[in-house]
């Protein structure tokens, strides 16, 4: 970066970094925070009045230890994820969100993206209606296949047998469509 090779101070650097991930958002609304490994937060990009505070104490309904989980599983640098309560932007109430947080080691930073499950859920439910919806559609249309084909059989050979009778009664007058190329028209020829 500018910064190792001396381009640029750190603090420029990290500032530049911070500012950036103030504007950063993935799928919609979902943002990353920055917090440093003694739990201080660096960005909230939708909650500013958080940054400078210490959030070691933070916990949400359940007791889950927010900040810190996410610095200690970022320690441990194994791709965890937390689950824990948080409001979506614009809402009082929490919800579940789940998140991954990574450690930048050089400045101490932790980096934290989440997802709101309730979000996922319901990307999960439209993608099963529109999978179910396809499903059904060509299930419909197999259907209408399946029915087009043994109609096409099972009426040529009603009416042969219906030609047969006729001819066993001694109506010699019985004419069939023999245009079919396929066995039942040769049938119907003969």
């Amino acid at each position: 970066t500018r910064a190792e090779k001396g381009q640029i101070s750190q603090a420029a650097a990290q500032e530049a970094a911070r500012l950036a991930l103030r504007l950063m958002r993935f799928e919609g609304d979902n943002y990353i925070t920055l917090v440093d490994t003694d739990s201080n937060m660096i960005e909230h990009p939708i909650r500013p009045e958080m940054n400078g505070k210490n959030f070691s104490d933070l916990k949400d309904s359940e007791g889950n230890r927010i900040i810190v989980n996410a610095v200690e599983a970022a320690k441990r640098g194994k791709n965890e994820t937390n689950e824990y309560l948080w409001p979506k932007p614009g809402f009082n109430d929490p919800v579940r969100k789940l998140a991954a947080s990574s450690l930048f080691a050089p400045w101490s930073w932790v980096f934290t993206a989440g997802v709101y499950l309730d979000d996922v859920q319901a990307e999960l439910r439209q993608r099963v209606v529109a999978m179910g919806t396809l499903a059904l559609s060509m299930i419909v249309v197999l259907s209408l296949f399946a029915w087009w084909v043994t109609r096409s059989i099972t009426k040529p050979l009603g009416e042969a047998v219906s030609a047969t009778r006729r001819i066993a009664e001694g109506d010699l007058s019985v004419r069939l469509d023999a245009s079919g190329k396929d066995e039942v028209g040769q049938l119907m020829g003969a």
